[in-house]
């Protein structure tokens, strides 16, 4: 499981995070029917019901070829400030979860605050 922290971005922004799984050979997962969780938290030990962000998504870009995304609104981000926890989970068709990254994302104060 990589443990990666994700690029900074500015708080108020949209987010896309596209997500490839693969076998370690580069052979594409078929993900059809996966749920996939993203969950962003002030504090590694803070409850799911305490989490900044949760997203979950069950619907993948491409999933026989292992393609899927998360978008995050800039009204998901617009009161974030600060580093976070993250991780994405994803629960496989035989009901197992597996925690596939893990890491931290910095949120930066954005100059601009007007919304186009």
């Amino acid at each position: 499981m990589p443990n990666t922290n994700l690029p900074d971005f500015k708080q108020g922004d949209d987010k896309e995070y596209n997500l490839f799984f693969k076998r370690a050979n580069g052979d594409a997962i078929d993900i059809t029917g996966w749920t996939i969780w993203l969950t962003f938290k002030e504090n590694i030990n803070d409850l799911d019901s305490q989490a900044v962000i949760q997203k979950k998504i069950t619907q993948h870009i491409n999933p026989t070829q292992g393609e899927s995304s998360v978008h995050l609104s800039g009204s998901d981000t617009t009161t974030l400030l600060g580093r976070y926890f993250y991780d994405v989970q994803v629960k496989l068709i035989n009901g197992y979860i597996k925690t596939v990254a893990t890491g931290f994302v910095v949120v930066v104060q954005e100059v601009t605050d007007t919304k186009l």
